[in-house]
């Protein structure tokens, strides 16, 4: 038997860490500084430089974890005190080789087998099966039997989202999969002269700013371009602020298609997290089509929670019923033109965005606040499992 304690040390595998600009990466940066907060010793192993802070040793981890990359960081992970506890950040086209790095997968069952108490966390499974896309549909068996050996010999298995568990599970020959829900990604700042400073930057006086923030994907943006052209048209006041990574490459394909539009659309590009808080909290509404519904998943949605925005958002297959029982957004089905008529509601109840807003915080505080993320690992670390 394992006993978890104080002694225990932490070491994370992740392809992405801060200073890398992304999703995983805030996600596991913000998770590893928390750990450090408490007091636990961390190692994070990634490629490129990672950044170091207070109480993390970042190791330089290979690009491709080859073979002989993957012989070299065991050696140093055996060099260091043990027990250890291995804790894996899943993304399958992380790992190099072009998503199928089957070694990868073995060695992790390898550190599994031999000593280590390994955590998988799935941040995304694998590709889906596809009768026109032979080679995706390999690939897709590939990913399957990779999952099979990450989990097979894991610990304990987490999904960032409940829809995952039972489909999970079944990889999960001697574990159990548990849900952890993803925290904001973006600090909330407390500075309201920054605020008012952002908006006058962004808009004049009079505006109404309804902002997005994502990535700007093809599926967001099919449902995101004909919205915000419908609410822009409809109302004269609204400025749209595109918030996020590729925000400028979306601005000039809108504007293209409406360049009567150009100067009451915004993008900010990549920016700080203190910049990216002003300008979110600056906006009035925040528009967030997701094609397969909010979820639990979607750290845009849940940093936008934290600063107690007023969200139009879609429902659909992966909406968990917490979204709708809390009260905190707008949920509309994944249409154009409900997501727009929506938005156009609101600009016009400033009750409802408060209602709104206060809800949201509420939800982020009880779910998905970063001590709620480290006290479930914490709890579950602390509990004696068999080694």
């Amino acid at each position: 038997m394992t006993t978890f304690d104080d002694a225990a040390t932490w070491h994370v595998l992740t392809c992405e860490y801060p200073p890398e600009v992304g999703g995983l990466a805030s996600y596991c940066g913000r998770v590893v500084q928390e750990l450090a907060r408490r007091g636990q010793r961390v190692h994070v192993w990634t490629r490129g430089d990672g950044e170091p802070s207070d109480g993390v040793t970042v190791h330089a981890a290979p690009d491709r974890w080859s073979v002989a990359d993957l012989r070299r960081v065991g050696g140093e992970l055996d060099a260091t005190p043990g027990p250890r506890r291995l804790f894996v950040h899943w993304v399958p086209h992380g790992y190099g080789y072009k998503s199928l790095n089957l070694p990868f997968a073995c060695w992790v069952a390898l550190r599994a087998a031999t000593g280590d108490t390994v955590e998988v966390l799935v941040h995304e499974p694998w590709l889906e099966f596809s009768w026109w896309r032979p080679r995706q549909s390999v690939a897709a068996l590939v990913h399957r039997v990779m999952m099979r050996l990450v989990l097979g010999g894991a610990w304990l298995g987490w999904v960032s989202i409940p829809a995952w568990q039972a489909m999970l599970q079944a990889y999960a020959r001697h574990t159990s999969v548990k849900w952890l829900p993803v925290p904001s990604l973006v600090p909330v700042i407390s500075d309201t002269h920054g605020v008012a400073q952002t908006r006058a930057a962004l808009a004049p006086p009079d505006s109404i700013i309804v902002g997005h923030f994502g990535t700007y994907g093809p599926l967001v943006t099919t449902l995101l371009g004909p919205a915000l052209e419908t609410v822009l048209d409809h109302d004269p006041r609204v400025t749209a602020v595109l918030l996020g990574r590729d925000s400028n490459r979306y601005l000039l394909s809108f504007v293209t298609e409406r360049p009567d539009l150009a100067g009451r659309v915004v993008a900010t590009g990549t920016v700080s997290d203190r910049a990216l808080s002003l300008h979110v909290q600056a906006c009035g509404v925040m528009l967030q089509p997701y094609p397969d519904g909010v979820s639990s998943r979607r750290s845009s949605a849940t940093s936008l929670l934290a600063h107690g925005c007023a969200i139009v958002t879609t429902a659909g297959r992966l909406t968990e019923p917490l979204w709708r029982e809390s009260g905190a957004l707008d949920l509309v089905q994944p249409a154009a033109l409900d997501l727009s008529a929506a938005v156009l509601r609101l600009l016009t109840d400033d009750a409802r965005r408060t209602v709104l807003g206060r809800a949201a915080r509420e939800l982020h505080q009880r779910v998905f606040a970063i001590d709620k993320t480290v006290d479930t690992l914490l709890e579950c670390g602390s509990e004696t499992v068999a080694a």
